[in-house]
């Protein structure tokens, strides 16, 4: 006889049912701690307030446009060392990477706390020269690989765009990178960047500088025995600069702020140019082009090198090529990382809201962009010689072979660069660099810019022909 067995079977739990959500469940909170890192790494280091350079003539809008003193020698204020010094009475935790010194100091509630040596540097005049300024601590990486070398590059910390601070970089196969120079980030030692990587925080203030031997005015210019006359302009503000010491020897409402129209895109090419890799391509899309302002030199579909489309954007100052470069990180983002550029050359009177410049929010004073035009001469030279359409065998392409250049001066052998052109809203604004030598002196180069003008290139070659007569020298 068969007895019934009430015993109550325990139920059996699928291991399935518990992994899977709960495996779920953590990539929630996963991407829920990977967002709030990521807008720690977003918020910038404040606009630093930097000091002012010397200014030898001025004017304001009140006055005929120049009552000239004699020239004073300038005293040297370095941008770098007062943002360093701001710190450092802040007792603030920062990292500074000198370039000249090949060193990188830890401070510690403002002082050093270690110091480390650097091994490499990106080559000075390369494509990828190591960039400077005022950064923050970005994204970390305990092994970072690098997608443009192909190599690993143990404890990144990027401080800008593609440019990281990390160790000795190795092949999947664990064999060293062998190299002269690096690919424009800061290379320690494994176990120096080791120590870098736990002390770097999010936000962390980075200053990355370079100082370089600097003539003194009267090394380079000095006033011709006789005065020469000032010419009347029609500029709303215009700067005579000497890129290579700073200094400001003319001076028309240049701490104002104005609309930056076309000269916009001068950042918007310097900034792609140091977080893109300007070898990748990407597919001009219909949305891009069809704008109010497109000039229809770019065809939907196609597929454009970065590296190729500066040729437009500087040489006809395109505003597809700017829409279709603002292309590689949405223009969004492009516009961020220009603002943040801004912020690292210390442009703290400047703000851009679109790639493009058609916008009149986008402002910048001229001693804001003589910074911005030193910067680029010193570390980004190719932008000013595409500007001029000089051709670099190395980037050699044909896509936009025989392109005209709508930029005044082009051809003057004394021609560095020239970015600018003209919109609606805020006509013409212009910047040229031009070299200019001295019997016995080596050769300067010099800023001469406008903006809010009605006749530019005459406001240039006015102010050109005062400095030339006024200082006694000629075009190199």
């Amino acid at each position: 006889m068969k007895t019934e067995n009430n015993t109550k079977k325990e139920p059996r739990i699928s291991w399935k049912r518990v992994v899977f959500p709960g495996f779920f469940l953590a990539l929630i909170a996963l991407g829920f701690s990977m967002s709030a890192v990521l807008w720690f790494q977003n918020k910038e280091l404040k606009a630093m307030k930097s000091l002012q350079p010397i200014v030898y003539y001025s004017i304001s809008r009140e006055e005929p446009f120049l009552n000239a003193d004699d020239v004073v020698a300038a005293d040297d204020r370095e941008t770098f060392q007062a943002e360093k010094k701001k710190l450092i009475d802040k007792k603030e935790n920062f990292i500074e990477a000198d370039l000249k010194r090949m060193k990188m100091s830890l401070y510690e509630n403002g002082e050093i706390k270690e110091e480390y040596s650097i091994l490499m540097k990106g080559k000075m005049g390369s494509f990828w020269e190591t960039t400077t300024g005022i950064y923050s601590v970005g994204a970390k990486s305990a092994n970072h690989f690098s997608s443009i070398a192909k190599v690993w590059m143990p404890y990144g910390v990027q401080f800008y765009g593609n440019f990281f601070i990390h160790g000795w970089p190795y092949y999947s196969d664990g064999t060293p990178l062998q190299s002269s120079y690096s690919g424009g980030c800061i290379r320690l030692s494994t176990k120096d960047a080791e120590k870098v990587f736990s002390f770097a925080k999010y936000g962390m203030p980075i200053l990355v500088f370079e100082e370089k031997p600097r003539a003194t005015l009267y090394e380079a210019f000095t006033r011709a025995d006789e005065e020469a006359e000032m010419p009347l302009i029609e500029a709303e503000a215009a700067i005579v600069a000497d890129l290579d010491t700073g200094e400001v020897l003319l001076d028309k409402n240049s701490e104002e702020s104005f609309p930056l129209g076309a000269l916009t895109k001068s950042m918007t090419a310097l900034t792609v140019s140091e977080v893109v890799n300007l070898e990748r391509t990407i597919t001009a899309q219909s949305w891009m082009l069809n704008t109010p302002k497109s000039d229809n030199l770019l065809n939907a579909g196609t597929r454009y090198r970065g590296f190729d489309l500066l040729y437009p954007l500087l040489m006809q100052s395109s505003n597809d090529a700017a829409t279709v470069l603002g292309g590689f990180l949405g223009e969004t983002g492009t516009v961020f990382q220009m603002n943040k550029k801004a912020k690292g050359l210390g442009m703290s009177r400047t703000t851009f809201v679109d790639v493009t410049g058609e916008s009149e929010k986008n402002v910048s004073t001229l001693t804001d962009l003589s910074r911005l035009a030193e910067y680029i001469l010193a570390k980004r030279g190719f932008v000013f010689g595409v500007s001029i359409g000089t051709e670099y065998p190395e980037q050699q392409s044909i896509t936009f072979q025989n392109l005209s250049n709508y930029n005044p001066f082009v051809g003057e052998k004394n021609l560095v660069g020239v970015i600018g052109g003209r919109t609606d809203a805020v006509g013409f604004t212009v910047l040229t660099i031009w070299q200019f030598s001295k019997e016995g002196k080596p050769p300067r180069n010099v800023l001469i810019g406008v903006l809010g003008s009605k006749n530019a290139n005459g406001d240039i070659i006015a102010i050109r022909s005062w400095f030339e007569r006024n200082f006694g020298v000629v075009p190199r």
